[in-house]
């Protein structure tokens, strides 16, 4: 990336003074970074040329619409977020890059954790601003809403896109008591969660916070139809939702030999399964764990790469965790890339997920899934066609599963599997529909003015 990213203050008691360039004494409520283009870092797309604001250059094209396409070059994009780990960093991942091709690196903004913001090198093809935190907390959340407020009032986006739950909650509450004018609210949670597995209070105020919260945006970003359907059901009204399925790039990420090396412990005579995430209740591994202490078959061996917590009730009865399944702990992307590029099929036991960005990852390799019946892996996940499901908790019916493994039916619905990633998950079609969406929102604005 060109240049050192400059880290910068507001002013104690106004916050119109950032600019370009200076610095503040004392403690910081907001850093701010930006640097001067993409350098030499791989976005894993081609590189694009008129990047600026206004450049006669169709980078996505949204929708045919001539009018969207060129609203989409004169729009400038904040995006906030309390968390920028898991499913929601892969996501940024997927539209920073594709967001500064179209609108510009001044156009794109983003407003995040200090602790979290080095660990993406994509930051640094937007304008970055940092707010101080380490952990959740009130005083977490304070400082995020104060460095909001300095960022709105110091560049105007047209657009501000809230992500998950507490970015969310924060933002939208502010707007609800504010007399300012506020500019278009989108909002995507990333996961309801009043659906996760929390306790009857903690999901009966979240439904009650989304329902109050929905007046203070206009866009509500689901990321599955199921989502859709669960946020319908508890009284959000849908005149304000749009479901876009999370998506990656089609191009498969070079693992890189050293890479490729570290997984050479997958034996060819062997059905090798992979299992990538923590290794916790929610992402249902003592199921799994379970499961493969009683299946009989001997060729088939669980890979599980992800950080191993207190063993299950049923490792501790048996002593001893199953010899058919290998922990390799957290890895390194390019080593997970590596296994799954090598692996016969993937496994998601989970027991609650938001969307399952593991599968469609594995579909881009031309892996089957096998997963359970929750959130929306079953609109990813066919079954017979391109893996398996089974009902949710299904120890007995996931061990059925494992038994009857084919390889040659395996590889049949990996080939399938990887032509429905290519038709519905893939980023192109997440950008072009998050840059219409955008646009929408903003040609009324711009009639306006």
């Amino acid at each position: 990336m060109g240049g050192n990213p400059s880290i910068r203050s507001p002013r104690p008691k106004s916050c119109s003074s950032i600019r370009n360039s200076g610095s503040w004494p004392g403690s910081s409520l907001l850093d701010r970074r930006q640097t001067g283009g993409v350098g030499g870092l791989r976005v894993g797309r081609p590189k694009r040329q008129g990047h600026q604001l206004g450049a006669a250059v169709r980078p996505f094209p949204v929708d045919g619409s001539d009018r969207l396409i060129g609203m989409a070059l004169k729009m400038k994009i904040l995006h906030v977020s309390e968390v920028t780990v898991g499913g929601i960093a892969t996501y940024f991942e997927e539209i920073i890059p594709a967001q500064v091709a179209a609108l510009g690196q001044g156009n794109v903004l983003f407003l995040v954790r200090s602790s979290f913001a080095r660990r993406m090198p994509e930051f640094g093809l937007a304008t970055l601003f940092t707010y101080r935190s380490e952990e959740r907390d009130l005083g977490s959340l304070w400082r995020m809403l104060q460095s909001y407020r300095a960022v709105l009032r110091e560049h105007r986006p047209d657009v501000v896109h809230l992500h998950s739950t507490f970015a969310g909650w924060v933002v939208r509450a502010y707007h609800m008591v504010s007399f300012r004018r506020r500019p278009r609210i989108v909002y995507c949670a990333h996961g309801w969660p009043f659906l996760m597995e929390n306790g009857k209070l903690a999901r009966w105020l979240s439904r009650r916070i989304e329902r109050v919260l929905y007046h203070a945006c206009d866009r509500i970003i689901t990321i599955s139809k199921y989502e859709d359907t669960e946020a319908r059901q508890i009284g959000i009204k849908g005149d304000k939702m749009l479901m876009i399925y999370n998506g990656i790039s089609a191009a498969v990420p070079d693992a890189g030999a050293s890479a490729d090396e570290t997984a050479t412990d997958l034996a060819d005579s062997s059905l090798n399964l992979l299992f990538v995430g923590r290794l916790d209740p929610q992402k249902g591994f003592d199921l799994l764990e379970t499961a493969m202490q009683s299946v009989r078959r001997q060729d088939i061996c669980l890979h599980a790469i992800g950080s191993k917590i207190m063993a299950s009730k049923a490792t501790r009865a048996a002593g001893a965790t199953s010899s058919a399944i290998l922990f390799h702990g957290w890895l390194p992307r390019p080593a997970v890339l590596a296994y799954m590029r090598k692996c016969d099929a993937v496994i998601i036991p989970s027991r609650w997920e938001g969307f399952g960005l593991v599968a469609i990852e594995a579909m881009r390799f031309a892996k089957p899934v096998i997963a359970s019946r929750v959130g929306a892996l079953p609109e990813i996940v066919v079954p017979g066609e391109t893996g398996y499901l089974f009902a949710a908790q299904d120890i007995a019916g996931l061990r059925d599963i494992i038994e009857g493994l084919d390889s040659d039916e395996l590889k049949a619905m990996g080939e399938r599997g990887y032509d429905r990633f290519i038709a519905h998950f893939t980023s192109e079609e997440l950008n072009t529909r998050l840059l219409a969406c955008y646009a929408e929102l903003v040609e009324p604005i711009a009639c306006c003015a």
